[in-house]
């Protein structure tokens, strides 16, 4: 009973298989390549379903998905890839990302949706890198940077850039490509109104990756250089100032003595001219003989006149030199010539007793006085307002019972014209407030203040 169920389950599964052979065919009739591997593909899936035994490893679908990775054909790669997750217990994260690779070029599914399972097939690949050859390097590089860029085509999404820095990390030759994308990236910034906060965000992660690029081709073109060795320039260029300075030198001792060449044979001549010391008896000492022209070249002035008083008398004795000497003359001691001092100027004693102001004493000047206030005061405006006069006290005499200033006018403000010591006598015309009016034996007029003089009489 158990086992005619069992071939009854078998046919039926058996029978499922065929339908979903039968369909894939003729979904796929206008390749009749791709068409008769599917068949193998599918018989051989078949067989394992049946007889429950493994007849190819995982490595071989890997493989197989490869070389329809290769050949570019999606809708192929997308179905194998699927009965291929579906199938296995572990998925391979390779097997992942030709699935995905396969949507995009197929656009069925949104990039969105195909991110997540990207995401974790690269982390994955990431660890196994140095497993991976050159060309599936490029190529899941590539897969990346497409799916960034469907991604981030609003500013809302970071997961783009994520995907740019994880394709530099598989190969480096696509900063070319990325460069591109940037360029674009930084379009949409510029175009995109208001999301200042999304537009900051955006623009710090293109100037970081911008940043990257720039390293990561520093890098690439370092290594690709040859290493030249610099080591060995420092020493020719050591050696070279080292021989520069050498002949400078050189050059400068030989023109040195072509300069100086009369000099310096004259030194070493033997007809060289030598101061010597003679040796004479008597008082005299022996003093070395100069040359006369170097002598008088070092002597001074005054000792130059010396020397050409000497000079004149070197011919004559000793009683020639005392004769020509003026005679002695006798000086007489100043203090016997010296008189007192004598002043031209005899200073002049004041007698303060007496009147020395006013016109008191003077009735001629006084007349002449009125005479000049007549005409000053026919002309109006001429003299400045003053204050009102109080006739009380004219041509009486006061008394300065202390020191004062005489003013041109009875304020503050006035000019001082004189000056009053205590004790001095003047003649006062008038009264203005507290100012009183005077007027010297010159006629001139003043105001001194009221409080500085007293009356006499």
């Amino acid at each position: 009973m158990s086992k005619g169920l069992e071939k009854n389950s078998s046919s039926d599964k058996q029978k499922r298989l065929d339908l979903g052979f039968e369909s894939l065919v003729s979904s796929l009739a206008e390749d009749s390549d791709t068409a008769a591997e599917i068949v193998k593909s599918s018989q051989s899936t078949k067989q394992l379903d049946l007889n429950g035994k493994s007849s190819r490893s995982s490595a071989s679908g890997v493989d197989d998905l490869q070389s329809l990775f290769d050949r570019k054909e999606w809708k192929t790669l997308q179905k194998l890839s699927e009965k291929e997750l579906d199938r296995s217990e572990e998925e391979s994260p390779l097997t992942r990302l030709f699935w995905v690779k396969s949507q995009l070029e197929l656009k069925t599914v949104p990039a969105s949706i195909l991110s997540a399972p990207a995401d974790s097939a690269t982390k994955s690949l990431l660890k196994q890198i140095d497993q991976l050859d050159l060309k599936l390097k490029k190529e899941i590089a590539l897969i990346l940077i497409k799916i960034g860029s469907n991604l981030t085509s609003t500013l809302s999404d970071n997961l783009g850039f994520e995907f740019y820095n994880r394709s530099l990390k598989f190969d480096l030759g696509v900063a070319d490509k990325l460069r591109d994308v940037l360029v674009n990236e930084q379009e949409l910034v510029d175009q995109t109104l208001g999301k200042k906060k999304l537009k900051e965000r955006r623009q710090q992660a293109i100037d970081k990756l911008t940043l990257k690029l720039g390293k990561k081709e520093k890098v690439a073109t370092n290594s690709e250089e040859p290493k030249i060795k610099v080591a060995s320039d420092k020493p020719k260029s050591k050696q070279l100032s080292y021989k520069l300075i050498a002949v400078i030198s050189l050059f400068a001792m030989l023109y040195g003595g072509y300069q100086y060449k009369d000099q310096v044979l004259a030194l070493f001549s033997d007809d060289a001219e030598k101061p010597y010391l003679p040796i004479e008896t008597g008082e005299q000492r022996a003093e070395p003989v100069i040359p006369k022209a170097e002598r008088v070249a070092k002597l001074t002035t005054l000792d130059a006149i010396l020397y050409d008083m000497k000079e004149a008398k070197a011919g004559l004795t000793k009683e020639e030199i005392d004769s020509s000497l003026p005679e002695k003359t006798e000086v007489s001691s100043p203090t016997k010539n010296a008189t007192a001092p004598q002043h031209s100027v005899k200073k002049e004693t004041v007698n303060t007793t007496s009147p020395v102001e006013g016109t008191v004493f003077y009735p001629e000047l006084s007349k002449l006085q009125n005479q000049n206030l007549a005409d000053e005061s026919s002309y109006p405006g001429s003299s400045p307002s003053l204050p009102s006069e109080d006739l009380s006290g004219k041509g009486e005499l006061y008394r300065i019972i202390a020191s004062t200033r005489v003013m041109s006018k009875p304020s503050f403000l006035g000019i001082s014209i004189a000056y009053l010591d205590q004790g001095a006598r003047i003649e006062v015309l008038s009264r203005s407030g507290d100012w009183l009016k005077v007027r010297s034996r010159k006629g001139k007029l003043g105001f001194v203040l009221a409080q500085d003089a007293e009356r006499l009489y």
